[in-house]
């Protein structure tokens, strides 16, 4: 068998063609066109045959002649060469290669030699920079805290390698400008580059890139027109896509993983299929003569014609398989869905105050364990909704534990608010308007207020509400029911009051909170808790207690421990106690001048050791919290024994470092909202073994039911301001542990319960030492006189129902109204001399 015939067979039905002086290539499979001919190419085109191998162009299939025959035989070409048109030398001369998308014939198998099994796929390689050597052009990570980032930095001008800047501020080190604006001179034929007090020779190949974690930083203009600066946070949709991998990998292993075999595989076959084209086109540039002659073109096209066709049903099965996983996958879809929504929400608290950092990586974290923890269920959609609950009360309790109690509301109005958005319950204007009493530009002739009572401030802000769509007509309704509405602003408790007219049923419960932040803004807050309660269930409004050990099993050799103080906070005694009931030896040191160098000496001594650091008073010491910054970054499991930890304790401070807060474990220390979360968190703190120790156990527990009631009665007293006390005080909870052990201590002394001592103990000395108002020391002791007394003791239960228990209880000693003074008689007045 000639070749040409060999070529026939493999290749099949014969397409016109045409010999001139110049060999070319027609583009018609049509005899009546084929005398058209393509302009001959010029020298300087030889050079194009890479640069347009991506121009789509739509041409019939090409054909050569067959010399010793005269016959025309098409070429088969792969369907992707078939999508490019190419420039191929063959000879002296060029031929445009003009290829369809798909062959429009059918190509008959290959007889006389079996068809090469296809190679397998191939494993995916590893990321390089094109055309460039891993070592020598993989950025070089430098970091201002570094001692020698200059000397890095020089190193990689001088030899053109990338230097990527990780974690820098609003400012740069001014001995980056020469590289920031390229500051070059010559030196002879060298460029060179002045960096500081040193000179280095300049490469071309050179970049840099900057990058900072600060959330949204602004740059002064200085900064901004030297660098090219890109938005490369993370969006709503993409940790969507993120989230749903995670969760599938993590529910459905089995589908993850036959997906990422897709993707291996598809890059294999489209690897496979590219090769083949190079391999052609080099054989095509390269053949002389006739390409009729060339035995090893023809058996590479035959070849690539069979492992092609493979490769095209390969595709298609694995497109099909593809299609299935994603329905599959769609099932999980809104649980990913809910935790994009809930990272914006936890993002946006940096907003609030600057020590609410938190890292993607440690919301990842929770987003796994929430399905590793949460009840287990056969059908998908009920475990999709146990995943999306637990998940959500998770996160509110690990937030709300790094949150002062005045956010801890806020944070859960503001995933309520997302959520109701997210559901189309509410619009961004509303929510905005509730924020801001604004909804856009006062009209020209308002109308005029309904009644005297209204003030001007709520009338205004009811105008406003009428650009809102929902309340067009409020301001009608307000003026057609204005008796109703007076009511409503007369009540002290507008909220439960239903609205004239048809309002009541036409609003939901965020609008009528609209309404009521118009007439009644100092009920906002409740009525923001009941929303929430509404919306999310009662335990979003109800924080945790602390918890030390939660906290404590949350973190890791490499993750500090921060503790953000408040007014009045002292976790000293808290912190030494949980030492002592885990065996570890705790090395404390309060920052400020001076104090550096030891602290990073005692760092390195505790990762060695295992024991435990604290350092104290951060805030005290900002200069040093870079060197702090760079210390922790060098923790790792490796290096660091699996008992140590860092403590750290600050104020809100700018100054505190962004990568600290964001890997760490925060917590706060802050007396909890209301009586009974107080009244919790002083008994979640203490085990059974302290009363169990007392030679007086009922005794102890009674009267330590009256001081923690006397601590929450006192801690409460203070948001009513002047009514409360006349002085604003900051009791703390070291002042409840020395009345407990005093309390514990007369108890196992004396056999009579010592009254006297207790209340002066408490009321002078304990509570009393910081009151300085001779009122409130006043209040202060009437109270203790109520709740420390031999009544307490001789109670038979503390929620006893009976009249005579009740009337002497710890509560209603407090909540019984004081007898109201007699008025003196006014001196009547002197007759006059």
């Amino acid at each position: 068998m000639t070749s040409s015939q060999r070529l026939e067979q493999v290749l099949g039905n014969p397409v016109q063609v045409r010999r001139g002086r110049q060999r070319y290539l027609t583009a018609s499979s049509d005899a009546a066109t084929s005398d058209q001919r393509l302009e001959p190419l010029w020298p300087a085109q030889r050079h194009s045959i890479h640069r347009q191998r991506h121009h789509h162009v739509e041409v019939p299939p090409v054909a050569v002649d067959d010399r010793s025959s005269g016959e025309r035989r098409v070429l088969w070409f792969p369907p992707s060469l078939q999508r490019t048109a190419h420039r191929v030398m063959i000879g002296a001369s060029f031929l445009p290669f003009l290829f369809l998308p798909n062959p429009p014939f059918p190509s008959p198998p290959l007889a006389p030699a079996p068809a090469p099994a296809p190679a397998p796929a191939p494993a995916p390689a590893p990321f390089l920079l094109p055309s460039l050597s891993f070592r020598s052009h993989f950025p070089q990570v430098v970091k201002l805290s570094q001692s020698d980032f200059v000397r890095r930095i020089e190193g990689c001008v001088q030899y053109g390698r990338p230097v990527l800047l990780e974690n820098v501020g609003e400012t740069i080190d001014s001995i980056l400008e020469p590289v920031l604006t390229r500051q070059t001179y010559k030196s002879g034929n060298t460029v060179m580059m002045k960096i500081g007090d040193s000179a280095v020779e300049y490469s071309q190949q050179f970049k840099f890139y900057v990058t900072t974690k600060l959330p949204s930083p602004h740059y002064t203009p200085e900064i901004s027109t030297k660098v090219v600066l890109i938005n490369f946070t993370i969006t709503p949709q993409g940790l969507e896509d993120q989230l749903l991998g995670i969760t599938v990998e993590t529910e459905r292993s089995d589908l993850e993983e036959e997906r990422q075999k897709l993707v291996v595989q598809n890059a294999g076959f489209k690897k496979q299929i590219a090769e083949i084209e190079d391999k052609i086109l080099k054989m095509l540039s390269e053949a002389g003569g006739d390409i009729l002659e060339d035995e090893e073109l023809i058996d590479t096209l035959s070849a690539s014609k069979v492992t092609s066709s493979e490769i095209m049903v390969a595709l298609e099965a694995a497109e099909r398989t593809e299609n299935t996983i994603n329905e599959a996958r769609m099932l999980y879809k809104p649980y990913a869905e809910r935790g994009s929504l809930l990272f914006f929400c936890v993002a946006d608290l940096r907003s609030i105050e600057p020590m609410y950092q938190y890292s993607l990586g440690w919301f990842v974290n929770l987003f796994v364990a929430a399905m590793h923890d949460a009840a287990a269920d056969d059908d998908i959609a009920a475990r999709v909704q146990t995943l999306i609950e637990f998940f959500t009360y998770s996160l509110y309790r690990n937030v709300c534990r790094s949150l002062f109690e005045k956010d801890k509301l806020l944070y859960s109005f503001l995933v309520c608010s997302k959520l109701m958005i997210w559901q189309g319950l509410i619009s961004t204007a509303d929510l905005k308007f509730l924020l801001s009493g604004v909804a856009g530009p006062a009209g020209a002739n308002p109308p005029p207020k309904p009644a005297d009572w209204l003030p001007d401030r709520a009338w205004t802000e009811m105008l406003q509400a009428t650009l809102l769509e929902h309340f067009a007509e409020l301001s009608k309704e307000v003026t057609l029911h204005v008796a109703e509405w007076k009511e409503i602003y007369d009540s002290a408790d507008p909220a439960r009051l239903k609205f004239p007219g048809v309002m009541h049923k036409k609003y939901n419960s965020f609008q009528k909170l609209t309404i009521l932040r118009c007439l009644r803004p100092d009920k906002i807050v409740q009525e923001v808790q009941n929303l929430v309660v509404e919306q999310m269930g009662q335990k979003f409004v109800e924080p945790p207690p602390f918890d030390l050990q939660n906290c404590f099993d949350d973190s890791s050799p490499t993750s500090p421990l921060i503790f953000v103080l408040s007014p009045g906070a002292d976790p000293n005694a808290s912190l030494i106690q949980f030492a002592d009931s885990v065996g570890i030896k705790l090395d404390m040191l309060s920052l400020g001048q001076g104090q550096g160098p030891i602290a990073e000496r005692m760092i390195e001594d505790a990762v060695d050791r295992g024991s435990w650091v604290v350092l104290q008073n951060c805030h005290l010491s900002p200069s040093w919290m870079p060197a702090l910054e760079a210390k922790v970054e060098k923790l790792s499991p490796e290096r660091c024994h699996a008992q140590f930890r860092l403590w750290l304790t600050s104020y809100p401070s700018d100054k505190f470092p962004v990568a600290i807060l964001q890997n760490g474990v925060k917590m706060t220390l802050q007396p909890p909202k209301g009586l009974r979360a107080n009244m919790l968190n002083t008994y979640f703190t203490l085990e059974d073994s302290w009363f169990e120790d007392c030679s007086k156990v009922a005794q102890l527990r009674k009267l330590h039911f009256s001081l923690a009631f006397f601590h929450a009665s006192l801690q409460e007293r203070r948001k009513f301001g002047p009514l409360g006390f006349n002085i604003p005080y900051e009791f703390t909870e070291s002042d409840l542990r020395i009345c407990q052990t005093q309390v514990k201590m007369f108890l196992d002394e004396f056999e009579e319960i010592p009254w006297a001592a207790l209340r002066y103990t408490a009321g002078e000395t304990n509570y009393g030492g910081r009151v300085t108002d001779a009122h409130d020391r006043t209040t202060v002791n009437t109270m203790l006189e109520l709740l420390y007394t031999p009544r307490v003791v001789r109670l038979n239960s503390l929620s006893s129902s009976s009249s005579s228990s009740s009337s002497s209880s710890p509560s209603s000693f407090a909540c019984r109204p004081r007898p109201r003074p007699r008025p003196r008689p006014r001196p009547r007045p002197r007759p006059r001399p």
